[in-house]
C-alpha cells in the first residue's frame, strides 16, 4: 500500500528483535488465555485478576503491534511512538510477572485431585507460558530503554526511570496487601514499617 495513503506493511516492525518480542507476547497471550478459558480455569478475586491481567495485555500489545505492522503510527500516535514506550511494556511486564505468581499460588498444587490431573496440568501449562510472557515483555523494556550513548528523550528511558515504575508497582502491592485484613496496626513493628513504606513511597 502508499505510504501516502496512511498506512503500509511495515516489514520492520515484523523481522526485528522487538517484532519478535511482541510475536512472542500474542503467542503466549493467547495460549494462556486459551487454556485458563479451555481447561485450567479460575476463580475468586484472585483468578478474576489474573484473567484480567491477562487479557488487558494481550489487547494492548494486539492494538501496538497492529499500529507498528501497518506504519499507523503516524496517522494514529500511540504512547509506543513517544518518549514514553519504554513505560508501555513495562507495565504488562509487571502485571505478568504478578499473575505467574499469584495463579500457581492459588490454583496448582503438588497433588492430583482431579480426574487424569488434566486440570493440573493445564494449570501449570498456564503458569510456564505466563512466566514466558513476562520475559518477552521485559525484553522488549531491555530493548527499549536508553543505552549508553545515546540520546534521552526522556527520564523514563533510562534505567532509574524505569525503576521507579517498578517502585510503584511494588508499593502497591504492599499496601494492597496491608488493607486486606492484614491488621498491621496490633504491633508497634509492623506501624513503624508502615510508616517507612509510606515515606519512601511518598
Amino acid at each position: 500500500m502508499d505510504s501516502q495513503a496512511g498506512a503500509y506493511l511495515n516489514k520492520r516492525a515484523l523481522c526485528s528483535p522487538l517484532g519478535a518480542a511482541r510475536l512472542c507476547q500474542l503467542a503466549m497471550g493467547c495460549a494462556v488465555i486459551a487454556m485458563v478459558t479451555h481447561s485450567a480455569g479460575y476463580s475468586g478475586s484472585h483468578g478474576v485478576f489474573c484473567m484480567a491481567a491477562w487479557c488487558f495485555c494481550f489487547a494492548m500489545t494486539i492494538v501496538v503491534f497492529f499500529l507498528d505492522a501497518t506504519a499507523s503510527t503516524a496517522a494514529c500516535p500511540y504512547p509506543g511512538t513517544t518518549s514514553q514506550s519504554h513505560v508501555l511494556p513495562s507495565r504488562p511486564s509487571c502485571k505478568f510477572v504478578t499473575a505467574s505468581v499469584v495463579y500457581p499460588l492459588f490454583f496448582v498444587r503438588s497433588e492430583c485431585p482431579y480426574a487424569g490431573c488434566d486440570v493440573r496440568n493445564f494449570r501449570i501449562a498456564v503458569t510456564v507460558c505466563s512466566i514466558l510472557g513476562a520475559l518477552a515483555y521485559g525484553a522488549e523494556v531491555a530493548l527499549c530503554r536508553a543505552r549508553p550513548g545515546q540520546a534521552v528523550v526522556g527520564y523514563m528511558a533510562t534505567a532509574s526511570g524505569l525503576l521507579k515504575v517498578v517502585q510503584g508497582f511494588v508499593a502497591c502491592i504492599i499496601f494492597g496487601a496491608l488493607a486486606n485484613g492484614s491488621e498491621y496496626s496490633r504491633y508497634a513493628a509492623t506501624i513503624f514499617c508502615v510508616v517507612v513504606y509510606a515515606f519512601c513511597f511518598a
